[in-house]
């Protein structure tokens, strides 16, 4: 259940991406535009990280809010969770969503 503070967060998050809220709040808005997660992430300067093609994120509400967003479960495997060795905090490891990754091997295979 969704308490009222959760559903402050979501307004906030879905203004900070430009969305449409009656749109969102329906269920069927498509991802807020054609930008990736990774974009997304660095626009809204949340802290990240990455290993390979996998995107790290730390498990806050607005990045649970953000991956809900764009249809991807945070409690799935293709956001699983680990322990962050240095600081303990819980981070979410985004199977091939770092694009510098891909981009970088696209052009290695030109």
């Amino acid at each position: 259940m969704r308490t009222r503070r959760s559903w402050r967060n979501q307004d906030r998050l879905y203004k900070s991406l430009g969305q449409d809220l009656a749109k969102a709040a329906s269920g069927q808005a498509p991802p807020p535009t054609d930008e990736s997660l990774y974009a997304a992430v660095v626009r809204l300067g949340i802290e990240h990280d990455s290993h390979e093609s996998d995107l790290y994120l730390p498990a806050t509400d607005q990045v649970r809010e953000l991956l809900t967003l764009y249809g991807i479960d945070p409690f799935s495997p293709s956001a699983s969770q680990f322990r962050h060795q240095v600081t303990g905090a819980i981070w979410f490891d985004v199977c091939f969503r770092y694009d510098p990754w891909w981009a970088a091997r696209a052009a290695r295979k030109r």
